[in-house]
């Protein structure tokens, strides 16, 4: 028997109300049981104490409220209310609760800390985010061998030296060919480059494409050549010469010197003839028109700038640039050749690495082309037979059908 019990005696009519009842008669007394179900089953470690709960705090699906008497709710008590009384009404009493005019009995000691509007105690929230779906590495692929297979495709990293006169978009286009006929749809590229530039471009493919911005934030290197004393509005070598400057008083030591003092924290000023985008449009459109549009400066880090004279033409620098994401090489030829009192353009540039990524190790796409034709060639001929078996199989069906009708 409950431990010093409160007991609310019904001798054969409905009991006056109490502060731990609910106000209305109406109220299904099969709903409080519902909701501690609902929640059991989204919280399995939510402990619920409520009519028909057992000492371990586990549903008792056998034991579900009872009216006190006919036509009239039992009572279900908000917990707080009910811990307050020492009482908690509850059919699993036995004899003790039903409507037969018997008292409803329990403890306080039976009430533990259980939510006053659903029944249910809640838990604190976890600390700590929701840990993210966990995907397998991509397959990086270096050359000379294919892709091992289809399912390589799939979630796969490819190098590919990005030929001079192609846009990054025209690489992607030419790779998401061969994808497209594997079965893989999505491709990326990780950091634009101008058409005039080669060098190393990052493709993702599949799943790997989650990793693009991983690759576009590693810093670059760059090799190019840039040449004095002349201008163009895009700074590099795909406008004509719209600014002629002298240039013959610019010396070694102060051209050396100009670089180092460009390394750094940065602020560069974005060119024109750029693929950012301002209320909408791309700068290259606008400056396509002959307009010039406001832009902002825009914060990069050069972790190194060195130059070197050409022996043939003094006119013509080479260098080389370790830089952060979103960094203008063109923009910084220009400014040097500002900060030496002339001006100057981009000739040539070619990207070297991206992160620990070496061009050394990439693919042509004349080469990638070449190695994956037998794989082509293969899916070709399974998708082929696999269209003859279909066909076969449709035609023996029509066959069988015409053989029943004739039949019947």
């Amino acid at each position: 028997a409950p431990t010093n019990p409160t007991t609310y005696h019904n001798p054969g009519r409905p009991p006056p109300f109490l502060p731990t009842q609910h106000p209305s008669p109406s109220f299904p007394s099969f709903v409080p049981c519902m909701l501690a179900m609902l929640a059991r089953a989204c919280h399995p470690r939510v402990p619920v104490h409520r009519a028909g709960a057992n000492s371990r705090g586990h549903l008792c699906a056998s034991a579900p409220l009872r009216r006190a008497t006919p036509g009239h709710h039992a009572g279900f008590r908000h917990p707080a209310a009910a811990a307050r009384a020492g009482t908690w009404a509850s059919a699993s009493e036995g004899a003790n609760g039903g409507g037969d005019g018997t008292a409803f009995t329990t403890t306080a000691t039976d009430v533990l800390d259980v939510d006053v509007h659903e029944g249910v105690s809640i838990p604190p929230p976890r600390s700590g985010k929701t840990p993210k779906t966990v995907h397998p590495p991509p397959t990086m692929v270096p050359p000379p061998a294919p892709p091992a297979s289809v399912d390589t495709w799939r979630n796969m990293v490819l190098l590919v030296d990005k030929p001079k006169g192609w846009t990054s978009f025209d690489v992607v286009g030419k790779t998401r060919s061969l994808s497209r006929k594997l079965g893989v749809n999505k491709v990326g590229h990780c950091g634009t480059l101008d058409p005039m530039a080669t060098g190393l471009l990052i493709l993702c493919f599949g799943k790997a494409t989650k990793m693009v911005d991983k690759f576009t934030g590693m810093d670059k290197t760059y090799s190019g050549t840039m040449k004095l004393g002349e201008g163009t509005p895009s700074q590099d070598a795909c406008t004509e010469t719209d600014e002629t400057l002298p240039w013959e008083h610019i010396t070694d030591a102060a051209l050396a010197a100009g670089a180092g003092e460009m390394t750094g924290e940065l602020s560069q000023m974005p060119p024109m003839y750029s693929a950012i985008k301002v209320k909408g449009e791309r700068l290259y459109e606008a400056a396509r028109r002959g307009e010039t549009v406001a832009r902002k400066e825009r914060r990069v880090v050069v972790n190194s700038f060195e130059v070197s004279r050409d022996l043939e033409d003094r006119q013509l620098v080479h260098f080389t640039v370790d830089c952060s994401k979103g960094t203008y090489v063109r923009t910084l030829a220009y400014d040097l050749g500002k900060k030496m009192g002339s001006s100057a353009h981009l000739t040539a540039l070619r990207r070297e690495s991206i992160g620990a990524h070496n061009v050394c190790d990439a693919w042509t796409v004349a080469a990638l082309v070449d190695s994956c034709a037998p794989m082509l060639a293969e899916v070709k001929a399974a998708e082929h037979a696999a269209k003859e078996a279909a066909a076969e199989a449709a035609k023996e069906e029509a066959v069988d059908a015409a053989t029943d009708e004739k039949l019947a």
